[in-house]
């Protein structure tokens, strides 16, 4: 904070999100930046890291709903039903039972995923 001017800057990779209480001020930081590095401004933000943005009245909405989409179609459960446990309750599991998993690079990249 300099004078009570607030900026913030999200940075990530080469993906950048700037926010401020005050648009001139925000504006002003973009265009610096501008001066310096070679930039692309894509406008009000509405998609960053997987995330969608909404803007309400007086509230920002995030949601990952297409990331979730896209994650159970990469990992074939798109189409599954809902159920309010994922397995059964009352099962009793050993590591002598069942069989292997046979993509463990999937289950591993599903499980990182969430």
């Amino acid at each position: 904070m300099l004078d009570g001017i607030v900026i913030y800057l999200l940075v990530y990779v080469d993906d950048i999100i700037i926010t401020g209480c005050d648009c001139t001020d925000v504006q002003a930081v973009i265009d610096d930046l501008h001066k310096r590095f070679s930039l692309k401004d894509l406008g009000k933000l509405s998609f960053f890291l997987g995330i969608e943005v909404t803007y309400g009245e007086d509230c920002l909405v995030l949601n990952q709903k297409k990331y979730i989409k896209d994650l159970l179609q990469r990992s074939g459960l798109a189409k599954a039903k809902a159920l309010p446990t994922p397995m059964i309750s009352n099962l009793h599991l050993s590591v002598t039972s069942g069989s292997p998993i046979d993509d463990v690079t999937l289950y591993r990249s599903v499980v990182g995923a969430l």
